[in-house]
């Protein structure tokens, strides 16, 4: 029994067509749902991106006493949920409010951060927060005034 040519071709496998097909498609589906997990982060997610970007504003206060060569402060107001960074007088340099869930438990020792003109920190200590993941001690270090957590 002789065999078709049409039927020798499948039996050969898939032609070049069909794979590129096949490979667009499970693309396709690949980048929908890597993108549809990718807009809701862990709950942990927002109290780490929340630390780094405090990290980041302690250090821009820094570099902005350093480079006007005034004392600057990062202060925090419980009562509106967010911190504002400050120069010399009443001068905003900018202000950010807390992620959502994330709030001054107590102040600590702290209720603010302030560096002088050759940015080192005034004084140091520890301020609290609450996030959805517990509660965080922020520790203010001598010195150089290099921030991290606990908790």
């Amino acid at each position: 029994m002789a065999m078709s040519s049409s039927t020798r071709r499948r039996d050969a496998g898939f032609t070049f067509t069909e794979v590129l097909l096949v490979l667009l498609v499970v693309t396709a589906v690949t980048s929908a749902v890597a993108a549809a997990a990718g807009r809701l982060p862990p709950a942990g997610d927002a109290t780490m991106f929340f630390e780094e970007q405090l990290k980041m504003d302690v250090q821009a206060v820094q570099a902005y006493a350093m480079a006007n060569r005034v004392r600057a402060r990062l202060v925090f107001s419980r009562d509106r949920q967010e911190y504002t960074a400050a120069g010399p007088g009443t001068e905003i340099v900018f202000r950010r409010k807390l992620p959502e869930g994330v709030g001054v438990a107590d102040f600590g020792t702290l209720n603010s951060i302030e560096f002088n003109p050759h940015g080192s920190i005034v004084a140091f200590g520890k301020m609290h927060f609450s996030t959805p993941s517990g509660r965080r001690t922020m520790i203010v270090h001598i010195g150089k005034g290099r921030v991290s957590f606990e908790g």
